[in-house]
């Protein structure tokens, strides 16, 4: 995504994507003949659009055009805290109290680390990200359980199905005004984001956390900050500093920790 949003505004990177998602996906739930969701479990993909869409995709996007993609990255890891909190309540999850321990301890350590990028002041990034996690927390837990119900890979193909004439309106307003001018590796980012982070992404992600548990599952992206940071020093050459390093290496030893069943 950051490499997207040098070119096009935020917003239509943020929201635009998932109307790209809903070309692969129309098609594949006309191929495989995916089930059709009752009135119930389309208000529940609804409530997904509203917080993955709308609410995460939208603020995230916001927030990268404002703070190094590496500050992003590893305050996203407080994610799988509201992951398990949502797990616990909608869910009623039996998590143990180790599980709690670590988790806490990897939504502090993000929480710190941010507060440190910015010098204890909190931005309007940080503001940003904040509603980013709780909002992807939310609509991550919803649609692993719905996955449960009708397959993770019908959920990711509704979702951006039900987003699209919305997101359409959205980023109407938003299209770039020289698209001629637009670089090809802007396109091919936006394309991977579609594609990918907003589709197919999304089948295996609610796959698994329907199937190993959503709340001790959903620690696993705590994972991301590290190989995000890695990434992140070989593409974008941004500069890393050992605190970085740290707090990405004890978010993956929460991750690692959270998997252990007490």
């Amino acid at each position: 995504m950051k490499i997207a949003v040098r070119d096009f505004d935020p917003v239509f990177v943020g929201i635009g994507r998932f109307v790209l998602a809903a070309i692969p996906a129309a098609i594949t739930l006309w191929f495989l003949r995916l089930p059709v969701p009752n009135v119930r479990q389309f208000f529940s993909i609804l409530t997904i659009s509203a917080c993955l869409v709308f609410g995460f995709s939208w603020s995230l996007a916001e927030a990268l055009i404002r703070v190094p993609a590496h500050h992003v990255a590893v305050v996203a890891g407080s994610i799988p805290l509201v992951v398990a909190v949502t797990a616990a309540i909608r869910d009623r999850e039996r998590l143990s109290v180790s599980f709690w321990l670590v988790a806490v301890v990897g939504a502090l350590t993000v929480t710190g680390y941010g507060l440190a990028k910015s010098s204890g002041h909190v931005g309007s990034a940080d503001l940003f990200l904040i509603g980013a996690a709780v909002a992807g927390g939310i609509g991550y837990a919803e649609g692993g359980r719905l996955g449960r119900e009708m397959g993770a890979l019908a959920v990711s193909c509704w979702l951006p199905l039900v987003a699209a004439p919305l997101a359409l309106v959205v980023c109407a307003t938003r299209m770039p005004e020289h698209v001629t001018q637009i670089p090809a590796s802007a396109w091919l980012a936006l394309g991977y984001n579609g594609v990918f982070s907003c589709w197919l992404g999304f089948a295996f992600w609610y796959r698994g956390l329907g199937r190993g548990g959503i709340g001790r599952i959903g620690q696993l992206q705590l994972t991301q900050p590290f190989f995000t940071l890695i990434f992140i020093s070989l593409f974008f050459r941004e500069s890393m500093a050992p605190g970085d390093w740290m707090a990405a290496g004890i978010v993956v030893f929460c991750a690692a920790a959270a998997q252990v069943r007490g």
